[in-house]
């Protein structure tokens, strides 16, 4: 349908309300955004809409992979729905200013977006305290850390192993 109501997740979420009397509700991705919404506006419920991506830009990405067209139909309609999901939210979460913007530009309320990076604290890494044993055991290494999420798709490790591929050249303890 065109404002994706998913009728498993609309039943679980609905129970879930009911059960635990729920005051506000959080969901998470344009995904279920739209269930979300049918379920609070049942229940009178303020509506927390969690866009941790571009949804629409990601579908046109999987969506288009071997056919454009097919990908640029996916965005438009994902546009159109994250377009009313945040209209209709009480709050928007995005994780950076350029979402926010895209969000303004589209007719949404700048006060009710809130920017949450989801990404890494890097203060909580500069203050972290090593272990004089694990210091020891790769002080003649070229050490890598990747912090994130691992799927083959889109944001995946696959960049990461392409670009050790390319430095193991230049760095040999890498």
């Amino acid at each position: 349908s065109l404002w994706n109501i998913d009728t498993e997740w609309h039943t679980l979420i609905h129970r879930f309300v009911h059960r635990y009397n729920i005051d506000i509700l959080h969901i998470h991705d344009l995904r279920l955004v739209s269930t979300g919404l049918a379920i609070a506006n049942k229940y009178d419920l303020p509506l927390v809409a969690d866009f941790h991506e571009n949804y629409p830009a990601l579908m046109e990405m999987l969506k288009g992979k071997d056919d454009y067209e097919k990908g640029r139909k996916a965005r438009k309609r994902w546009e159109k729905i994250e377009k009313y999901c945040a209209f209709k939210a009480d709050r928007v979460i995005t994780v950076i200013d350029e979402a926010r913007d895209r969000l303004v530009l589209k007719g949404i309320r700048p006060h009710k977006i809130s920017i949450i990076p989801n990404t890494v604290d890097v203060k909580k890494f500069e203050t972290a305290q090593v272990s004089p044993k694990v210091s020891r055991r790769y002080e003649n290494d070229f050490l890598l850390t990747y912090v994130g999420y691992i799927n083959s798709n889109h944001r995946g490790i696959h960049t990461v192993i392409e670009a050790i591929a390319q430095l193991k050249d230049e760095i040999p303890n890498i």
